[in-house]
């Protein structure tokens, strides 16, 4: 009875067990002891699956009366772990498969327990009774708290009864309380073994519009593995319908017939009701497929002002197909009532495309009502490409009519292209008194002349 005390109890009960089973010996206080202790060890939660599945067997072998009742309490037992008593119920099966039977079926009628739990009841019972099991399934692919593993159940079915599985899955494809992606994944599976029956289903679940756009693209996409021309027309359809995903839907039906996906594309990017975003890439689509086509929608949402701050990229696309035409639309758009400072990138964007126009514009801009900042900006780009055209918009930038400061910055510009020119500038600032004093004073520095006299402060 040492041997059963607390310290070392578990590989002293272990060691006392095989003395059993070799045929030695022990007195019925001992044994008596030995079953009670590994009872009360199947209920300790603090067991390791191994030393839990030995101390089962252990039990097993030496008292199967006890072994069936704490096995039996312990799958009853909802505090458990359902890994535990799932393995008791299994474990039963070595008694008497009705015993296991029983106690799966109880697990699978748990409705405390998950789903996913309840499944793996019903695959274990499998093993000790399939006719029984099948039916087990049947009833489960209709319970949606099993969401997703309802298809897997109805496969189950179809293993053995393929009539009955397909028609289980086509009850959960039409469940319309049922989570989209359930319905869809049950369908799929269908369409996979039955395409003429699945096929239909899919189109329409493609056309729900309460399931999810994610759902809805992935039926087409599904209709389209077994039969393109049927998937078509729903592409196009949801090219309209769908938000997040009408551009994914117009680059599958381009694969399919790219007319229509052009034209589909191009009502898209028209579309005043969709994002700026989705109106450019839809351009893009249809330029990829018809350059053309998509060199005047892009030249086209160029001058569209609800395409916002997307009217410069779609410019810059635009010039990938025409140069000129898309740097002419660029000019155009820096001319309007835009931010200095935007008019100023869509003005050098022009200029990336074609020299000549980019010039114009930036020339425009240099003098229009915009801050001192964008003018003077404006003729360094212009003279980064021409210097000669440049150092005139600087020196024009250096007359009477702007503010001091734009005049002495211009000046300091124009000393790198015309040094005569820039000390002249820097003269005319000086001696202007409708300029600031600071900036006169710092003109006549640059300019290395005396300060004029309305400067000088006489000594006392």
């Amino acid at each position: 009875m040492r041997l059963l005390r607390t310290r070392h109890r578990i590989p002293n009960i272990f060691f006392v067990v095989e003395l059993i089973r070799q045929g030695v010996p022990v007195s019925e206080r001992v044994f008596r002891r030995t079953t009670e202790l590994l009872a009360a060890l199947l209920d300790d939660a603090r067991m390791s699956p191994h030393d839990w599945l030995n101390i089962a067997s252990a039990l097993i072998d030496l008292d199967p009366v006890r072994a069936r009742t704490t096995l039996s309490q312990l799958v009853e037992n909802r505090h458990a772990q359902h890994r535990t008593r799932l393995e008791a119920a299994q474990l039963l099966g070595r008694l008497d498969r009705r015993f296991a039977i029983v106690a799966m079926d109880r697990l699978v009628a748990d409705l405390n327990t998950s789903g996913h739990d309840r499944f793996k009841a019903a695959q274990a019972l499998v093993a000790f009774d399939p006719a029984h099991a099948v039916t087990v399934f049947d009833e489960l692919s209709a319970d949606r708290e099993l969401n997703g593993l309802r298809t897997e159940a109805a496969l189950a079915v179809l293993a053995v009864h393929p009539g009955r599985g397909l028609a289980l899955l086509a009850a959960i494809t039409n469940d319309s309380s049922a989570d989209g992606v359930v319905r869809l994944t049950a369908a799929r599976s269908l369409t996979a073994r039955n395409a003429e029956q699945g096929i239909p289903l899919l189109l329409v679940l493609a056309s729900m519009s309460h399931v999810t756009e994610r759902v809805r693209i992935d039926a087409a996409h599904a209709v389209a593995e077994r039969d393109a021309q049927s998937a078509l027309p729903v592409y196009l359809s949801l090219a309209t319908k769908l938000k997040k995903y009408g551009l994914e839907a117009i680059d599958s039906a381009a694969k399919i017939d790219p007319p229509s996906a052009v034209a589909a594309a191009k009502a898209m990017a028209t579309n005043r009701q969709s994002t700026p975003g989705s109106r450019l890439d839809a351009a893009l689509r249809v330029a990829a497929l018809d350059a053309q086509g998509g060199l005047k929608l892009l030249l086209k949402l160029t001058k569209d002002p609800t395409m916002a701050d997307r009217r410069l990229a779609a410019g810059i696309r635009a010039g990938e197909l025409d140069p000129t035409r898309a740097a002419e639309a660029l000019r155009a758009l820096s001319a309007k009532r835009l931010e200095g400072s935007d008019r100023l990138v869509v003005a050098t964007a022009a200029l990336n495309l074609d020299v000549e126009v980019g010039i114009d514009a930036l020339a425009d801009l240099a003098f229009a009502d915009v801050g001192r900042y964008v003018r003077l900006a404006a003729a360094g780009a212009v003279a980064s490409k021409d210097p000669t055209t440049g150092a005139r918009l600087f020196t024009a930038l250096t007359h009477a009519g702007y503010d001091g400061q734009t005049r002495l910055d211009a000046a300091d510009a124009l000393v790198e292209f015309d040094k005569a020119a820039a000390q002249s500038a820097y003269k005319a600032i000086a001696y202007d008194r409708s300029v600031r004093v600071d900036i006169r004073a710092l003109a006549a520095r640059r300019a290395n002349i005396q300060p004029p006299e309305d400067l000088v402060t006489p000594d006392k």
